[in-house]
């Protein structure tokens, strides 16, 4: 039987590197873009969405490749199945899907819905038609469905800050988290109806994972406002506890397996906390 703490500081010190990621940033995504077997950085900030192409020994040039203010940005095979990957733009406006035409600084930017405020993304093929599918968290959540490289909303759900998509009742069809403005509210499969929701008092950021190795996958919530949570997935369904009492407001949270001194240790999942005098969501 496994025991280790839910919540870790890594004793780890890493070197900033000069120049990425300059202003007041929201979103990161990590993918080799140009397929040269080399990670990538994208960040969405204040300024835009900058490309940050990585030569493999830590230098990285800036390429601007959307010039107005973004919340989030997402990489995936959107649009076209062509093997390349495309971006996802999320911003307090129109978000925008930047088609990638197969040279990694030309891009092609189409509409996704209607124009109002959102804050967060996510990808999956929730209906298993091999096309992945957006859901966009905002003031009005939505779900666009892909269909032949056309994206039509197909369900709403409430205000969301942050969506995270997993199969948590294991029928091999995706269901989803949402945080709402001040629960976690779980919609299940095929049907994706409200199936549990869970209080908190302003959760802002969401990660699935199995923190016990029962087999049963949980998740992990950073709130802004209060204490960060762990919800349980239960045979009898879903049970939550307070991780800590910092008071500084949490704003994400990740989890995986992390290796110490050629040992492997059990998923453990790592808060990003924001400290300031005031955070304004």
């Amino acid at each position: 039987m496994w025991a280790y703490p839910a919540l870790v500081c890594l004793l780890q010190v890493f070197n900033p590197i000069s120049g990425v990621g300059l202003d007041q940033c929201h979103g990161v995504a990590c993918v080799d873009l140009d397929q040269d077997s080399i990670y990538d950085v994208i960040i969405a900030s204040d300024s835009g969405v900058d490309y940050y192409h990585n030569d493999g020994s830590g230098n990285f040039t800036s390429i601007r490749l959307y010039s107005d203010p973004a919340n989030a940005v997402l990489a995936g095979e959107l649009v076209k199945d062509d093997g390349y990957l495309d971006l996802l733009v999320v911003t307090s406006e129109e978000n925008r899907i930047l088609v990638n035409t197969g040279n990694d600084t030309n891009f092609n930017p189409i509409l996704l819905g209607e124009t109002e405020v959102s804050h967060a993304a996510a990808l999956s093929d929730f209906d298993l038609d091999g096309d992945l599918d957006i859901f966009v968290a905002g003031d009005t959540s939505r779900l666009y469905g892909n269909d032949q490289d056309s994206f039509a909303p197909i369900q709403s759900f409430p205000k969301g800050f942050a969506v995270s998509w997993a199969d948590y009742n294991s029928d091999g069809v995706p269901d989803f988290a949402l945080a709402a403005e001040d629960s976690v509210l779980f919609y299940a499969s095929p049907n994706l109806t409200l199936d549990t929701a869970i209080g908190a008092l302003a959760p802002r950021g969401l990660c699935w994972f199995d923190c016990n190795a029962d087999g049963m996958l949980d998740l992990a919530v950073a709130d802004s406002a209060g204490p960060n949570l762990l919800i349980k997935r239960t045979l009898f369904g879903f049970s939550a506890q307070e991780i800590d009492t910092v008071s500084a407001p949490s704003v994400a949270v990740a989890a995986r397996m992390y290796r110490i001194r050629n040992v492997i240790l059990p998923p453990v999942s790592v808060w990003v906390k924001v400290y300031h005098t005031s955070v304004d969501w």
